[in-house]
């Protein structure tokens, strides 16, 4: 009687297909809300574009200073946020108040938040087109 390993070595490779090959990593599709909005076309690249810039701004505002123990001479100290953090708050900041408080609580919950925009999709359209007509983005 054959074991199981010598039947499984027994087969011609006809029957038994191509070698595998190695696991290759799985690529991330949807990194965010938007993404999955713009790869179902419920909004334009120009629209996804803009959401995408909104939220790296908003993302880069508002991540905490970096705490680094270093072991060298101590420096003056800095100011809390660089002056990236502080430019990116302020882009921010001017598109918000460019979009009002109604559009801005949808761009925030779904850019910045993942949530899902749900019946809020004509209002997300139309917050979208605004932050890239805002941004100065071409029209397709």
């Amino acid at each position: 009687m054959m074991s199981r390993r010598k039947a499984q070595l027994a087969v011609p490779a006809e029957v038994a297909g191509p070698p595998e090959s190695p696991p290759r990593p799985r690529r991330v599709r949807h990194e965010c809300r938007l993404d999955w909005y713009s790869d179902k076309c419920s909004i334009s690249d120009r629209q996804h574009a803009a959401g995408l810039r909104f939220r790296r701004d908003w993302l880069i505002g508002a991540a905490p200073p970096r705490l680094v123990g270093r072991y060298a001479a101590r420096l003056p100290p800095r100011p809390d946020l660089s002056d990236g953090q502080l430019a990116a708050r302020q882009r921010a900041a001017r598109a918000a108040a460019r979009l009002g408080p109604d559009l801005l609580r949808v761009v925030i919950d779904v850019c910045c938040f993942d949530a899902w925009a749900a019946e809020r999709l004509p209002k997300l359209r139309d917050a979208l087109t605004c932050l890239a007509d805002h941004y100065g983005m071409p029209k397709a």
